[in-house]
């Protein structure tokens, strides 16, 4: 794939002149959205074919030349595309203390929402299980305080030492608690931070590698 993209940026149009071009990737960029409006606009104001009736003149001129300024156009957006490409699979930034390249940088970028699904499920599902616990655990003392009034009212004469055994093993046998392998408060708290750092310096790191990373690209005239 990589000697691809470079055997296209290199190509040559024996029909056209060559001019190589030394740019910044932001300067591409830019470059590259006015080749869009270029060729869309040029792709409008072409006529490809006509006809004509009988011995009048055709209803319009078809000439090679906007043909040929089309397809230049297109040419030269390959071009600048494939080595924005090629740069950003080799070019590192750091975000947040990582490496990435810049297409992994973009890629996680464009992503990133997959990982906030996950951070608010998994949010929502330690919620749900620490409600279920602690609602759980509600009942079961209720259930104990009681049972222990029961006790008193029936007039059983327990010591205190009898009755905290009584309550520890009631509880220890009835609560309910987390099954929390994972620990996931601790994961939740990372993958949100990691989340927030990388969004707050991504973009400006993106920024500062476009501005000073140069490309080369052979455009035709």
């Amino acid at each position: 794939m990589k000697k691809f993209i470079q055997k296209i940026i290199k190509m040559s149009n024996t029909n056209t002149t060559s001019n190589v071009s030394n740019i910044t990737i932001v300067r591409a960029l830019v470059y590259l959205k006015t080749l869009n409006s270029r060729i869309e606009k040029a792709r409008r104001d072409c006529v490809l074919i006509t006809h004509k009736m009988g011995k009048e003149p055709a209803k319009a001129s078809v000439t090679e030349d906007k043909y040929q300024k089309i397809i230049t156009l297109i040419e030269n957006r390959k071009r600048v595309k494939a080595a924005i490409v090629l740069s950003n699979a080799n070019t590192v930034v750091n975000v947040n203390g990582k490496q990435y390249t810049i297409a992994e940088a973009i890629e996680r970028k464009s992503s990133i929402d997959f990982e906030k699904t996950l951070l608010t499920e998994m949010k929502q599902q330690l919620s749900n299980e620490t409600m279920i616990v602690e609602n759980a655990n509600m009942r079961v003392q209720k259930q104990l305080d009681k049972l222990l009034e029961v006790s008193f009212q029936n007039g059983q004469k327990n010591s205190p030492e009898e009755m905290k055994t009584f309550s520890d093993n009631y509880t220890a046998s009835n609560k309910a608690e987390l099954v929390d392998p994972l620990k996931l408060a601790e994961k939740i708290n990372k993958l949100e931070n990691d989340i927030i750092q990388f969004e707050s310096e991504v973009d400006l790191a993106l920024s500062e590698s476009n501005a000073k990373t140069m490309i080369s690209v052979d455009l035709t005239e």
